[in-house]
């Protein structure tokens, strides 16, 4: 874990293929304890993130917009 901008950043590895400091970690009351970039989501699931098969919420945390998809339970920035 790393700490990096007032926010903590995890690297994780998936299958072998190391993502280093590519998943934020959100230690408080956020909805979405773990995120990721939109690209990164779409390379590592294969999918397109406006799949019919996606459940989507669209939120904002912070004024910013945040994306949650399920049921790879994952938010996205």
């Amino acid at each position: 874990m790393r700490y990096r901008d007032g926010q903590f950043f995890i690297s994780i590895s998936l299958n072998n293929v190391p993502y280093p400091d590519d998943f934020f970690y959100d230690s408080g009351s956020s909805l979405f304890p773990l995120l990721m970039r939109e690209s990164l989501w779409t390379q590592i699931t294969g999918q397109k993130v406006d799949a019919q098969s996606n459940k989507i919420l669209d939120v904002n945390a912070w004024g910013k917009p945040l994306r949650r998809l399920e049921p790879r339970f994952m938010a996205i920035y």
